[in-house]
């Protein structure tokens, strides 16, 4: 995905919408498990596809990024989602703040091997 010039997903609603639109997409994170997490995000894409293509397009486009949190452990998901990529951030941060968090689990994880007895 190139996130390079993909801007903010409010960027793409007029302003007045963006009270809608903006928890709707937090709706997203707000799921119990990894499956429902993916069918919210396609739910909600669906639901802004006829007033706002743009953002349907980006959401969809960014999916593996946004939802990349999701293939890990549900403990884990409170401290990946502390910083999660809020609509109004750009995509482009998802990538960075989740490589960084993905390396620190991976990391205590391999830990937790090697210092078993």
């Amino acid at each position: 995905m190139s996130t390079g010039s993909s801007g903010t997903l409010l960027a793409r609603v007029p302003r007045g919408n963006s009270e809608m639109v903006a928890p709707a997409i937090r709706t997203i994170f707000a799921q119990p498990d990894a499956e429902h997490v993916h069918s919210q995000l396609d739910a909600i894409a669906g639901m802004l596809r006829r007033q706002f293509p743009a953002v349907e397009a980006l959401l969809r486009e960014a999916e593996g990024d946004l939802l990349a949190y999701a293939g890990f452990p549900v403990a884990h998901w409170k401290k990946l989602l502390q910083r999660r990529i809020g609509p109004e951030r750009e995509i482009e941060a998802a990538g960075q703040w989740l490589v960084q968090e993905v390396e620190v689990i991976d990391a205590r994880e391999a830990l937790k091997v090697l210092v078993r007895p």
